[in-house]
């Protein structure tokens, strides 16, 4: 099989869902602190940014793979 084009597409549909997924925890959980404090006091859940770093590289991945293949003939 033909490491080409279609690849390319795939790494930066699953970069783009990566960094999608990233933003929308990112953005819950900021909501979730702004609520008003209560009493027993929770530690702050740190979500690391590892899907946003993957989504990133599989995006500029496919970028290049589909570059890379995009003239070669089918």
């Amino acid at each position: 099989m033909q490491f080409g084009r279609l690849h390319g597409l795939l790494f930066v549909g699953l970069g783009v869902l990566l960094l999608v997924s990233q933003a929308w925890m990112s953005l819950t959980a900021s909501k979730a602190v702004e609520r008003p404090p209560i009493e027993v006091t929770q530690p702050e859940h740190k979500m690391p940014p590892v899907a946003g770093v993957i989504g990133a590289l599989s995006v500029v991945a496919g970028v290049f793979i589909y570059a890379a293949n995009r003239r070669r003939p089918s």
